[in-house]
């Protein structure tokens, strides 16, 4: 949907009849301006509020940005319309001049110093903003010199865009007007535009008026000693004269003459090679390819719109076209999308006219080649397919000294032809052009850089078209510093040891001291095996500061090389210990006492025995705890701990041994206990027998398991699983496939089953179920029930019972009651469901409102029948039941009635009647005006007819006459609806059409009479 705003406030809006305005057309094109039309007439609330030069005008589509731009001319015809005429924003630079000026220097420096003149000079609301720049020149080094007052749009337009081959693009974001300078576009539609799909016309278009036979180059401007200025030409390399020509276009075309500039050129010989490269070009005839599609998006939200400056796939075989072309030129028609026009990049130069015949001998070269595929295939960069790369993989930094090593996975596909390698030093903008420092066709670079720097890299892949993959992720590196001060002239620390650079033969007795030794700087790697003796450590050399934490291990010390003399008091703690390090060998005898020992961890020592009257500590872990002394009591206490507890003699097992825990609490992660033909009893706090566990056999012999309560034995889960079956007194049981088996032990009265041994519904608990089974007195005959009560005694109960005898039908009843009484039953199912009549019975669903069922034989329906959530009725025919006259169909209030394929909620089936009568009394109707006559004529006007085959025809394999009709998404939006049309409103254009055409007609008839009657 489109809406346009004026200065903010809404100018048009399709749902608002007030805010109409027609003709709307937006043309959007590369490196021009772009424009907006549309017509406004005095009824319009704001058409004294448009204003030229000064009213912005905004045009969107859904929430889109589609058109910025200023009100630039309005003409007012005879019956007061406005037709409105708007340029883009770009055209801001229309308003502001550049002065005289000589340039050196980048083009983004060039760029600069122009927007910043323009800015200088006009409203805060007209000023532009720099973007991005991607436009580039070889050497970064241009010259540009202007002697007179020009506009800002003409020096961008010349000595840039045109300069360069690039694209000058507007955007507004955030309420700033951003332009940026790019090479090339990178955005690419989703849509495809195919002949025989949506590609409507194509045409192509050639013109005379571009082409030149003879240029006469102009250079960098010059001044002689006196002060008088000229330009450089090309008189002294071109035998005298200052122009070169073509002679075969000038014998086709004549003489036709162009004065090129090349501001920037300063050698004769450099200006003429840029001349003729300049003429080959223009001496062509510039062939332009112009369509006509349709926009698969008014279709199909899948696609995104078509928009200019995005490139599209264009294919079309008999016009030899199949490939990615930029759309420079938009053309939207909102009254009638049958006429919106694209023009895409497909120009292309010829000389002389006669590319037709050209084309055919081309075509037979191509028909020579495909017809020899197999014997020969030129590869050229066109051959390979413009498919977007992939994201490159494995991509990775190493640094080194002043050196980066960079890496990552070649790839062979047809999809890559090189790689381009992004560095800087900081994250932001490092995929600007300027950061590139690679491209090429390999798997790693070696990046030079100096040493304690930190650079940012990112890697893409390109394409044989020039077209590159996403960015990698950003990874970043630092290059090492090798010599630091602290190396120069302080102390060893780890960072500047090298891995066992440190051995016996580097050491002189007593040379390590506490002052030699960065605290932590000894490492496990720094140390030679064996290289640390009693020799090389001086006194009290060694504490906790000095070592690494586990840099001690076994193979680093020298047997008895450890002594107390050595070590600092409290020095060694658990965590400069390597797991099992110290051995007995490792330590002489007393060296290691209570005050040289900070803290000790078990895993520390390897072997030997700890002897200690008391040992304290959170965990003592173990394969068993005995007592060493036979005379001892043999019992573990532990306080606020835990234990594993075992009962076992060396020699022989004790029977009557027992373990005595006693506590508030017995914790375990995963506790087991065996109990062979055991009991275990349960009692409570003052001694009374509460229940047991018994394990054991029965008197069959079979196993035997047993939970016995005093009293009651209750079981709380969210699932309990029987195996096989769980049995209760009187018979009653759950058995292992899920059903129920209740038998009540008691004979009912009377052999035809009186029903008068049921509860009463206000015998039943409030919110239960029971189940109810029994013999009659014969032992044959039998009778269930399942009663199911609400959660209050006010509320109703219900029963559901089966046959009264065997001999009985397979009938059963469903009944309700409440207090005393059972209502009457209903039977719900008889006839044992095998023949005519069987099945639900039509006593059920007469006077109730939601059914399910499959089918339903006898009786008839009455009240609502209503299919709820996706259920539907599967039937041939609808058949009226002699109620009244008419069948109604009746959706919601904002719906519809549709017709569609079966299983499908969008194609569409036809629907055949004598006739489709469309109410129109008055009294249904609301804001009821005149139709006008010229609208209606807009709109016949803009409506064009198609012939067509539906496509659910096509590929059900239904191959009809084609269809004659109308496209939804080609017609003016008033007799749009959705996805279709609306024919009662093409019947009322035509109509309206009509009558205005007889009344003419008439008024023709009369005055033929009148002259008749004169002659």
């Amino acid at each position: 949907m489109y809406t346009v705003y004026c200065d903010g406030q809404l100018l048009f809006d399709p749902r608002v009849d007030e805010l109409k305005i027609t003709d709307k057309k937006l043309t959007l094109e590369v490196n021009k301006t772009g424009g907006f039309d549309f017509t406004i007439y005095p009824t319009h609330p704001l058409y004294e509020s448009v204003y030229k030069l000064k009213s912005i005008i905004e045009l969107y589509q859904d929430d889109t940005l589609l058109f910025y731009g200023r009100v630039l001319d309005d003409d007012i015809g005879f019956y007061n319309d406005k037709k409105v005429a708007c340029e883009g924003a770009l055209g801001y630079l229309n308003d502001s001049v550049i002065r005289p000026y000589e340039f050196t220097g980048s083009v983004s420096e060039y760029i600069n110093m122009i927007i910043s003149q323009h800015n200088d000079q006009v409203d805060d609301y007209k000023k532009l903003y720099i973007g991005n720049i991607t436009i580039q020149d070889d050497n970064d080094y241009i010259v540009r010199s202007d002697a007179t007052h020009t506009k800002t749009w003409d020096v961008i337009t010349n000595k840039v865009i045109k300069s360069f081959n690039g694209y000058l693009h507007f955007r507004r974001e955030n309420n700033v007007n951003y332009v940026d300078f790019l090479q090339d576009s990178t955005f690419y539609s989703n849509q495809k535009i195919e002949f025989r799909e949506n590609l409507l016309d194509l045409t192509r278009s050639r013109k005379g008026s571009a082409i030149v036979t003879a240029v006469i180059p102009k250079g960098a401007r010059i001044e002689d000693e006196e002060g008088n200025e000229s330009y450089v030409d090309i008189t002294s390399v071109n035998d005298g004269v200052d122009y070169i020509y073509n002679q075969e276009a000038v014998d086709a075309y004549g003489w036709v003459y162009e004065t090129v500039e090349f501001s920037d050129v300063t050698l004769p010989s450099n200006l003429k090679t840029k001349a003729e490269a300049y003429l080959s070009e223009a001496i062509k005839t510039p062939v332009t390819v112009e369509l006509k599609a349709i926009d698969k998006s008014m279709a199909d939200v899948n696609f995104d719109e078509l928009n200019y400056f995005e490139y599209v796939e264009v294919k079309s075989a008999i016009h030899d076209i199949d490939d990615y072309y930029l759309i420079k030129k938009l053309s939207i028609d909102m009254e009638n999308p049958a006429n919106n026009t694209i023009v895409v990049g497909a120009e292309y130069r010829v000389f002389t006219d006669q590319k037709i015949s050209t084309d055919n001998k081309i075509n037979e070269i191509v028909n020579t080649i495909e017809s020899n595929r197999d014997r020969w295939k030129n590869v050229t960069e066109d051959s390979y397919p413009n498919v977007k790369p992939a994201i490159p993989t494995g991509f990775s930094v190493t640094a080194g000294f002043k050196t980066i090593q960079i890496a990552w996975d070649y790839s062979n596909s047809i999809n890559v032809k090189k790689y381009e390698l992004y560095a800087a030093k900081s994250i932001d903008y490092i995929t600007q052009p300027q950061n590139l420092i690679f491209e090429g066709d390999s798997s790693g670079y070696s990046h030079v850089v100096e040493t304690s720097e930190t650079w940012y890299y990112t890697l893409r892949a390109v394409n044989h078209h020039g077209r590159p993959s996403d960015f990698t992720t950003i990874v970043s590196a630092t290059t090492v510093k090798i010599i630091t001060d602290d190396m120069l002239f302080g102390s060893v620390n780890a960072d500047i040891l090298a891995d066992l650079a440190v051995d016996a033969s580097k050491l002189t007795d007593s040379a390590v001291t506490a002052e030699k030794i960065a605290n932590a700087a000894v490492g496990n790697i720094a140390i030679e095996n064996g290289a640390i003796t009693n020799a090389k450590i001086g006194t009290a050399a060694v504490d906790t500061l000095q070592v690494k934490d586990a840099a001690i291990t076994n193979l680093k010390i020298a047997d008895l090389a450890v002594d107390s003399a050595k070590i600092a008091d409290a020095s060694i703690t658990n965590a400069k210990i390597a797991d099992a390090a110290i051995t007995n060998a490792k330590i002489a005898n007393a060296s290691i006492d209570d005050a040289k020992i900070s803290s000790l961890s078990a895993d520390k020592i390897m072997t030997g025995t700890l002897s200690a009257i008391d040992i304290e500590g959170v965990y003592i872990r173990g394969s068993s705890f005995a007592s060493i002394s036979p005379t001892q009591d043999r019992q573990l206490i532990v306080n606020a701990s835990s234990l594993y507890v075992g009962r076992y003699d060396t020699s022989t097992e004790v029977p009557d041994a027992f373990v005595d825990l006693s506590g508030d609490r017995f914790l375990s992660y995963k506790l087991d206990f065996e109990l062979q033909d055991a009991r275990m009893l349960f009692r409570s706090s003052d001694g009374f027998f509460r229940g047991d566990i018994t394990t054991g056999v029965n008197p069959s012999g079979a196993s035997l398991f047993e939970i016995r309560a005093d009293s009651e034995l209750r079981l709380t889960a969210g699932l309990v699983n029987v195996n096989t079956a769980l049995y209760f007194n009187d018979t009653k049981s759950i058995n292992s496939d899920g059903s129920i088996h209740i038998e009540d032990g008691r004979s009912m009265s009377g052999s035809t089953g009186s029903s008068s041994y049921y509860p009463t519904p206000s015998d039943l608990a409030a919110n239960s179920i029971k189940t109810i089974f029994s013999y009659f007195d014969d032992g044959e005959s039998w009778r269930s029930g399942i009663l199911v009560k609400g959660w209050s005694g006010s509320y109703a109960a219900w029963r559901i019972s089966g046959p009264a005898s065997t001999s009985a039908n397979d009938n059963f009843y469903f009944q309700s009651g409440t207090g005393s009484t059972w209502r009457e039953k209903c039977k719900i199912w008889h006839d044992r469901n095998d023949g005519a009549g069987s099945g639900l019975d039509a006593d059920l669903l007469d006077g109730h409102h939601y059914y399910d069922f499959l089918e339903k034989t006898g009786g008839t329906i009455s009240g609502t029948v209503r299919w709820d959530g996706t259920a539907y009725p599967e039937t041939n025919v609808v058949d009226h039941n002699d109620v009244g006259a008419n069948l109604y169909v009746r959706p919601a209030s904002d719906g519809e009635v549709r017709v569609t394929q079966k299983g499908s909620t969008s194609t569409y089936k036809p629907v055949r009647a004598a006739s489709f009568p469309t109410s129109s009394s008055l009294l249904y109707k609301d804001n009821i005006i005149p139709f006008d006559e010229y609208e209606a004529n807009r709109i016949l006007d803009n409506t064009d007819v198609f012939q067509y085959h539906l496509k659910a025809n096509l590929e059900a394999g239904i191959y009809d006459k084609p269809k004659i009709g109308v496209l939804s998404e080609m017609v003016p939006q008033e007799i749009r609806d959705e996805d279709g049309v609306d024919p009662y409103s093409m019947v009322s254009v035509l109509w309206k059409i009509a009558r205005v055409q007889k009344s003419k007609i008439d008024q023709l008839e009369q005055r033929i009479s009148d002259l008749e009657m004169v002659v």
